[in-house]
């Protein structure tokens, strides 16, 4: 097992955040990739994705999902003019749009055995700071949703879906 991937499931363990992460080994990955996934809600975004990408490299990635697949239109020039006026002044993060949506992403940088997982936490808690900052303006950037009644059964196959998904 790589180093890496043992200390952070020991973290997530102690601080009883493993029933919070899905963790998914990715089959033939020369480096032992393991990626972990658990969603965070912001009051204006609502529930997105953060990922955490492990293998036996000296690189860990902390990857955020927002406003997945609504990067679209009107949207991408405004999400990409706030890209280009942050990134600047953002230290060891990096905004992007790719696939219509927009990924925040960090990397630590550590040898095997420096390795630690508290520091990887803070890394994303900082993260998670800088979007709670920034979240109504993102929320802001996307079109009016009309409200419209779902019916039982309408809700039943989003939730069937949804469940699925989380089960890749």
């Amino acid at each position: 097992m790589v180093y890496k991937i043992k200390e952070w499931d020991e973290y997530l363990e102690q601080e009883s955040l493993s029933v919070g992460f899905a963790k998914q080994e990715i089959a033939g990955d020369a480096d032992g990739l393991t990626l972990y996934r658990t969603r965070v809600d912001f009051d204006h975004l609502g529930q997105n994705y953060l990922y955490i990408l492990l293998d036996d490299t000296i690189y860990s990635t902390i990857r955020f999902e927002l406003l997945k697949r609504k990067v679209v239109g009107d949207v991408k020039d405004k999400v990409q003019a706030f890209v280009n006026r942050e990134n600047p002044s953002l230290q060891g993060v990096k905004l992007f749009v790719e696939d219509d949506t927009l990924y925040i992403d960090s990397y630590y940088l550590s040898m095997n055995k420096a390795f630690d997982p508290s520091l990887l936490m803070t890394i994303a808690k900082e993260i998670i700071s800088y979007i709670s900052s920034v979240d109504e303006e993102l929320k802001n950037m996307l079109p009016e949703e009309e409200e419209t009644e779902m019916t039982t059964e309408e809700n039943k196959e989003i939730v069937a879906e949804n469940t699925e998904k989380d089960k890749e």
